[in-house]
């Protein structure tokens, strides 16, 4: 069954959006214990550091994950595409 590497690419890039969404509500709502949560993602000690959340941050980032997300998408559709050629 072949792909549709740009429909998979669209809902990539909507389930990345939606979920960068609800993180940046969660540091909003709540920073530290966020960060701490943050901290654990990376095996890091993150504590004495803050959250730096503004308007611009948050358009900056949901565009920039948004994009790369969906890139990548399409990169593994096609390549999907073309694994099942061979």
């Amino acid at each position: 069954m072949k792909l549709d590497a740009g429909r998979f690419a669209l809902a990539a890039a909507l389930v990345t959006a939606i979920t960068f969404t609800i993180c940046a509500a969660l540091v909003w709502l709540s920073p530290d214990p966020m960060m701490i949560v943050t901290g654990s993602m990376v095996h890091a000690n993150l504590t004495g550091m803050r959250w730096t959340l503004t308007p611009g941050n948050y358009l900056t980032g949901l565009l920039a994950w948004t994009i790369v997300s969906g890139l990548i998408a399409w990169f593994w559709g096609g390549l999907y595409n073309r694994l099942l050629r061979s």
